[in-house]
Order: C-alpha cells, then sequence, then structure tokens
C-alpha cells in the first residue's frame, strides 16, 4: 500500500491515531502487534529505540506530516489536526514546507514546525520540539512575593482576559502567552487572587465570574465582532455586549500613533468596519482606540503611547518588569547548548519588514525567519529558536519616520533567554534606551552592526 501522508509518532495513543484509516505509525520504545495495526488499516508500523530516532526516521518520508502526540490523549481527532495543518501551512502564503503538527496544544490545535530545519544532521531541532510538545502544560511557577498590596476593604478576586478573533485565531494565545502569565504572576505576587481566562468568542459569551474585577487584554481583537445589520463593531454598538467592560481595566499593548484622529474615533460607533489595522499596520485602528475609551482606566506597557492615548481617555504607564514567565523552560535550557541559527527573526511580516529582510539577505547576512510560514511561533517552541540564536534581530514593523516602536514583550523574553539582541533604530524613550543599553544593542545601520558581530561571536 502506498505510504500514509501523515506519520503519527506516539507512545501511548496508537488507538488514537489508527482511527485515521493509512495511518503510518511510529512508536517510541513499545511493541505492537502488527496484526492489530493491520487490522485497524495502519499502512505501516515501525518500533523506535528513541524519541529521536522515530523523528529522524518519520522525517525522511517524502510529503510526510509528523504529528507527536504525547501525555494526555489529544481532544481532537487525527483528521481534525491534519486538517487544520492544511489550513496552517498555507497561512501567509507560504509553500506548506512543514514536518511537524502537533495537537491540542495549549488550546491551539496545530504547531507547524518549518521542514527546512529537518536538515539538521546533528538533531538537535529534533530533540527541542520533541521536549516543545511535553513542554506545552503550563509550568505553575509564581514570582517571588513581594510587599503585599493593601485595600480599603476586601481586594477584589481578578481575571486576566485574553481576547480572540474566534475559533480561528491562530496567533493571539500565542503572543499573549507570556505577557499574560507575567500580569496574573505579578497580581498574586502583591497578595491578590488572579486568574487567566481566554474569552475566544467574545459574541457568545465568556467565562467571567460575577464577584471578579477583570483586566482586559488584546481588546484591539473585539473589533472583529460585527452587528449583522448594520456591520458596525457590537463593542461600540449594543450595550449589553459586554456590559461590565467601561468598570475594568483595558490594558494596551498595540502601537498607537503619535496623532490620534479624534474625530474618528468618535465616528468609528457608527462605521461600518472593514479593516482590523490602520493605515501604519498596527491594529489600533479607530475602533480600537474607541473600545479602550470605554474602560474605566487604560493601562499602556510603552510611554510611547502613554502621550497620544492621553489626549482621548484616562491613562497609566505600566511598564512590564521581570517576571518567571519570561523565561524559557530549564529543560529546554539544559538541552540546547549550540548556536547554530547565526540570525534569529521573528515577527509579523509586514511591508517594511519584508523589505527589510530582502535588503539584509542581499548583503549575505544568514536570516531565519522563524514563522515565515505560519501565524506565528510563540512560547516553548519560540524559546527552543531563541536559543539556538547567535543573534536575534528585532526589527521596526511600520513605515512612519514618526512611530516610536517600544516592544518590551519581546525584549523581555528575549533578555530572559539571555539572547544577544540587535534592534533596528531607537528604542523608544530616552530613559528607555539607557534602561536596556547593557543588553540590546540599538542601531540604524543594520548591515554594518550584524557584520560587525558575527565576525566576533
Amino acid at each position: 500500500r502506498p505510504v500514509a501522508r501523515a506519520v503519527v509518532i506516539t507512545s501511548e495513543h496508537a488507538d488514537w491515531a489508527l482511527q485515521r484509516p493509512g495511518t503510518l505509525l511510529v512508536l517510541v520504545g513499545k511493541e505492537m502487534d502488527c496484526a492489530r495495526a493491520a487490522h485497524q488499516n495502519a499502512s505501516g508500523l515501525a518500533v523506535a529505540r528513541t524519541e529521536d530516532e522515530a523523528l529522524r526516521e518519520a522525517s525522511l518520508i517524502e510529503g510526510s506530516v509528523v504529528v507527536v502526540a504525547t501525555q494526555s490523549a489529544p481532544q481532537l481527532s487525527l483528521n481534525e489536526v491534519l486538517a487544520e495543518h492544511e489550513r496552517i501551512r498555507h497561512a501567509r502564503g507560504g509553500d506548506g514546507s512543514f514536518g511537524v503538527a502537533i495537537p491540542d496544544i495549549s488550546g491551539d490545535s496545530v504547531l507547524a514546525f518549518p521542514s527546512s530545519l529537518s536538515g539538521d544532521e546533528t538533531a538537535k531541532f529534533y530533540r527541542a520540539w520533541w521536549a516543545v510538545a511535553h513542554l506545552f502544560d503550563d509550568v505553575q511557577e509564581e514570582d517571588p512575593p513581594e510587599t503585599p498590596l493593601s485595600c480599603a476593604e476586601t481586594c477584589p478576586d481578578i481575571a486576566v482576559v485574553v481576547y480572540h478573533q474566534g475559533e480561528d485565531d491562530t496567533s493571539t494565545r500565542g503572543t499573549f502567552f507570556e505577557i499574560s502569565r507575567a500580569v496574573v504572576r505579578g497580581l498574586r505576587a502583591l497578595g491578590l487572587r488572579a486568574r487567566l481566562t481566554h474569552c475566544v468568542d467574545a459574541s457568545q459569551g465568556c467565562a467571567f465570574r460575577d464577584h471578579e474585577r477583570r483586566i482586559h487584554l488584546a481588546t484591539h481583537n473585539l473589533q472583529v465582532f460585527l452587528d449583522l445589520a448594520t456591520m458596525a463593531p457590537l463593542m461600540l454598538k449594543r450595550g449589553d455586549f459586554l456590559p461590565r467592560f467601561s468598570m475594568d481595566v483595558a490594558f494596551n499593548f498595540e502601537y498607537v500613533p503619535n496623532v490620534i484622529n479624534a474625530t474618528e474615533v468618535a465616528e468609528a460607533s457608527s462605521q461600518k468596519t472593514d479593516h482590523v489595522q490602520n493605515a501604519h499596520g498596527s491594529f489600533a485602528t479607530a475602533v480600537a482606540l474607541a473600545t479602550l475609551k470605554k474602560a474605566a482606566r487604560v493601562w499602556d506597557y510603552s510611554l510611547a503611547n502613554v502621550e497620544p492615548l492621553s489626549t482621548l481617555t484616562r491613562v497609566e504607564h505600566v511598564p512590564l518588569g521581570w517576571s518567571t514567565a519570561w523565561r524559557p523552560h530549564r529543560d529546554l535550557s539544559r538541552l540546547i547548548q549550540d548556536k547554530d541559527i547565526p540570525i534569529l527573526f521573528y515577527g509579523t511580516l509586514t511591508s517594511r519588514r519584508k523589505r527589510t529582510l530582502q535588503m539584509l539577505r542581499s548583503n549575505d547576512l544568514p536570516i531565519f525567519h522563524a514563522n515565515a510560514q505560519t501565524d506565528g511561533t510563540f512560547a516553548p517552541a519560540l524559546d527552543a529558536l531563541i536559543l539556538s540564536a547567535a543573534i536575534v534581530l528585532d526589527l521596526k514593523a511600520f513605515d512612519s519616520t514618526k512611530t516610536r516602536e517600544w516592544k518590551m514583550p519581546r525584549l523581555a523574553k528575549l533578555l530572559a533567554a539571555g539572547a544577544f539582541v540587535v534592534s533596528e533604530g531607537a528604542c523608544g524613550v530616552e530613559h528607555q534606551c539607557a534602561a536596556y543599553a547593557e543588553g540590546v544593542v540599538f542601531t540604524d545601520d543594520l548591515v554594518e552592526t550584524l557584520q560587525y558581530y558575527m565576525e566576533r561571536p
């Protein structure tokens, strides 16, 4: 029989894998009756001695997709995993060159692994990604306690809410993976009772508790939920949509233009929503800004955002500091010792970044774009790449010469991993430059700077 396109590596989930006819099963360290596998319509069976061996052998099968099933049995069927893999592998115009799909990770169905890395003879990436598959269960770690916060009455319980754009949103959970945990752990360190919750589809309701106060993250995603009659955003059109939002805090992490058009913001509730990004490519559209304005107060991690937001609403600068949430998992840190990615970049491929990468590569600078063909590479999967990089490149996203981009969440993760960071352009407000000058190289001449440090590893 022809070899199945799906190659499943599993230790305890043979029955789950074989629910899909034509599966080639590669088991790690456990024998299985060949007759049983054939009876369940498997196209083949192999037993590998180690996880590394199984991953290497499976990746050699042309056109294969390796599905790693670990720990508890995945909630998704193998067919669902493969269908989602098909969708993600073509995201952003990619060519579909992926090697690994990991089901049911932190609520997201698939993580695609670029097959361009499968030529690594040392199998380091295989080991790293197998470890990643085991690490997606959240590590229960807390920040050291600080001086407890005192409240006039009993301190309220707090829910840190991350909003998604619906069931098809494959990037928000990963984008806010560390940010949301850092906020929760920071609140707990102050003696507060805090929990993390995700609201995947706000139009269908969120898992809120009446007694809690809320801190809302990724509120720009709320602009995708529309009133079907007018195509205006539900958040601004209907008072019964997230009715307690006006009593809570909205924590903004999107770049805000230096000048806000107050008229556009005021008229956002009556306008048909066509785009979720503004002219710069940021999610801080008029609708997103009007959503922030509805909150009782706004927090922003960047001083560069505070000044323009202050013309619109009450805003406070709440910088992100150190947290255990930023650190890579210790097993990955122990596993990955070699820096065999010369230059790593990760992030949304805006038109500006695309031009910058083309320019750098034309100068013979070897840059690996971690999520060039996916909706994003996040959390432990991204940690595995950061720990493997000699230089991590931080690029400006937007063309505007007035843009003062400050991506502290990105830098916090990199500094916690001990990465060597080269960042394009200025670092925002002056005192922020001074605070991070010892850990980040800021430059306007990327070619010269990268060449200089590549020659001096």
